[in-house]
């Protein structure tokens, strides 16, 4: 593979968005003020953003992110991809949006948790205002080490896809955030435009329950978070997060023992993944610790595994007390024996360690039994389809032990149902449980705005759309419970393996999708 040099104009775009614009009003004052800010708080970093182009060797080096269409959304992606945008760190993403809103003298209002809305005038004579909705925030996933605070997303465009180098892309939701963005400086026909960018949609969709009918008007909402061309949502599962802890009680005595780690999982989406014979990370682990512990009676020293409610535990590890010299060679089979079944590129790495104190042996065993017991993955199904489900998602080590659950459902009842159940495992083994984070789902509903999309679907592309619900959070449950909502769809480009390392997504989605929001927009 050859990388291709750019440009020193293109250099330029990406690394230096903002700085040569004109000047602009609004509170955010002129755009080169707003990268000195950044620049400043070390979010944002000039000429920054890199753009690797690979090429299969003998083609011409035409191919760079910036001749891809449509050329707006696509700059608009590559300066939000130079600005930190982790769940719960929104600031500065939130002050570019506001800021393209003053270049473009559009009005723009931030509430108090992050949300923020910007409004186009009509271009035609409707007065029924449409709403478009995406979150600004992103999983924050990375193969080794990164500094998301920090350090740029490097981006790659091989093979008719866009992707990352090592880390989690931030097309769910960046596209959408871009393809908005894009929006004020297209010229067509449309009604009057509400662009609502939500805070904090990934660690349990925060921003759009802190929404009023007093920030956002309108009876008509396009969600921009879907993650396949091609299908129109009009239904999504709600969630719950199911949280067992339990204060740390260990033997402070110095001991020999094994640390044991496994990656090199595909992880991924807990919703939208849950179905596609993922492994998870801590289930696997604790296979493990259950053989050696029948086997060797083993004491855990420590643990540490997984990260985010929803995303599928990519690695875990643990410390173990064992006298046994063979245990390595127990783990290592039980690999193997995984191996020969999983198309997944399992990893294992076991070293001799010291640790200074652990477990005692009877809480190892509860925890080892409990984890075990706890229900993963699809617990429901219905028509074909994932009805219900649970990701066990994390245990973190600090003033306790925490082991957190994200169960989801279209049935709010059999949600808590299954939260109930784990609570009972966690209660059963001498944790204390709670629950948290609660949203509802997103009952299917046909309406005009629904048939409006189809036929203009079919009409750009020769053939239907598919309408369906997902197994995912989306927004729109919650946005139309608070907020009035009388008819709402989502959709988006093609993105594969969100909330993960191996998140890309597929170029001619792109083109299509925006093609198809500019297309439905102008009939509404």
């Amino acid at each position: 593979m050859q990388q291709a040099k750019l440009s020193p104009r293109f250099a330029c775009l990406c690394g230096k968005p903002h700085a040569d614009r004109q000047r602009g009003g609004g509170r955010f004052g002129v755009q080169g003020e707003l990268v000195n800010r950044l620049s400043r708080r070390q979010v944002f970093k000039p000429m920054s953003v890199i753009i690797i182009c690979r090429f299969k060797v003998g083609m011409e080096g035409k191919l760079i992110l910036k001749d891809i269409e449509p050329k707006g959304l696509w700059k608009q992606f590559v300066s939000i991809s130079a600005i930190p945008r982790c769940s719960r760190h929104e600031a500065a993403i939130g002050d570019y949006v506001r800021s393209e809103a003053a270049r473009h003298k559009l009005e723009s209002a931030a509430d108090e948790y992050g949300n923020i809305t910007v409004k186009i005038p009509a271009a035609n004579s409707s007065s029924e205002r449409i709403i478009l909705q995406s979150h600004l925030d992103m999983v924050c996933e990375s193969a080794k080490p990164f500094d998301f605070a920090n350090r740029p997303i490097k981006l790659i465009y091989e093979d008719g896809k866009v992707h990352s180098e090592g880390t989690t892309l931030g097309a769910d939701n960046g596209i959408g955030v871009a393809s908005m963005l894009s929006l004020m400086d297209e010229q067509f026909s449309h009604p009057p435009i509400l662009l609502l960018f939500t805070a904090d949609e990934e660690t349990g969709l925060n921003g759009a329950k802190k929404l009023s009918e007093k920030f956002i008007t309108g009876k008509r909402l396009l969600n921009l978070d879907g993650e396949e061309f091609g299908k129109i949502y009009t239904g999504s599962a709600g969630g719950i997060v199911t949280i067992g802890t339990a204060k740390i009680d260990k033997i402070q005595i110095p001991e020999k023992g094994y640390k044991i780690f496994v990656g090199g999982l595909k992880g991924g989406h807990s919703g939208v993944d849950i179905d596609n014979s993922r492994t998870n990370a801590i289930k696997l682990l604790f296979e493990i610790l259950e053989i050696l512990d029948e086997k060797y009676e083993i004491k855990i020293a420590s643990i540490e595994a997984g990260d985010k409610i929803n995303a599928i535990p990519r690695s875990a590890e643990a410390v173990i007390l064992t006298s046994d010299s063979t245990v390595k060679q127990v783990i290592v089979n039980k690999i193997n024996d995984l191996k020969q079944t999983s198309d997944e590129n399992i990893k294992l790495n076991i070293e001799k360690t010291d640790a200074k104190d652990y477990y005692r042996r009877t809480f190892s065993r509860k925890l080892i039994r409990m984890i075990n017991a706890i229900p993963n993955g699809v617990l429901e199904r219905s028509k074909g389809r994932v009805y219900t489900s649970s990701n066990l998602a994390s245990i973190k080590e600090g003033k306790k032990l925490t082991i957190k659950t994200f169960q989801r459902s279209y049935n709010n009842i059999d949600m808590n149902t299954f939260s109930s159940k784990i609570a009972t495992v966690f209660r059963d083994s001498g944790f204390s449980a709670a629950k948290e984070g609660e949203f509802p789902g997103w009952e299917p509903t046909e309406s005009e705005l629904l048939r409006t999309a189809e036929d203009q679907f079919e009409k750009l592309f020769g053939k239907k759309a598919e309408t369906l619900a997902i197994h995912a959070g989306i927004e729109c449950g919650i946005i139309k419970n608070q907020c009035s909502i009388e008819q709402l769809i989502s959709f988006g480009p093609t993105i594969k393996n969100a909330h993960s390392p191996a998140e890309s997504v597929e170029v001619e989605s792109v083109e299509k999708f925006y093609r198809f929001l500019k297309k439905l927009i102008e009939a509404l």
